[in-house]
């Protein structure tokens, strides 16, 4: 590969089978089921958490997100540098710095599946 003007890679995974990145996160799966991520300016590889198969992680704003278990369907989302998780239960997306989220009227909470309401919060607003 050449990188143009001078710039060097820096190798953070080693036969990832899932990536994404944005505003300076990336995150990525290795060989099962554990998600790493890893932030600029140092690019460090951190263990980030577990995701189930059912919901695959996601990047956007800086921000991940993952589903953590099929049945109750918890979707977490986590800032760079956080060491604990915000749990969204009927968590939908991540995209564009917005989490879109919803539910079924009569559904227990967790349960998401073809939603029939939907609200929308900027990631920023979230504490």
């Amino acid at each position: 590969m050449v990188l143009p003007n001078g710039a060097s890679a820096r190798s953070i995974a080693d036969g990832a089978y899932w990536l994404s990145a944005d505003s300076g996160e990336i995150a990525w799966a290795v060989g099962s089921a554990d998600i790493w991520t890893a932030t600029s300016p140092g690019w460090q590889p951190v263990q980030a958490g577990h995701w189930s198969d059912f919901g695959g992680p996601s990047v956007s704003g800086g921000w991940l997100a993952w589903t953590e278990t099929w049945q109750q369907q918890l979707f977490l989302v986590r800032r760079p540098g956080d060491s604990a998780q915000l749990v969204v239960p009927d968590g939908v997306a991540l995209s564009g710095g917005w989490l879109i989220f919803g539910s079924q009227p009569g559904q227990p909470t967790g349960y998401v599946s073809i939603p029939t309401k939907l609200d929308i919060v900027r990631l920023s607003d979230l504490k």
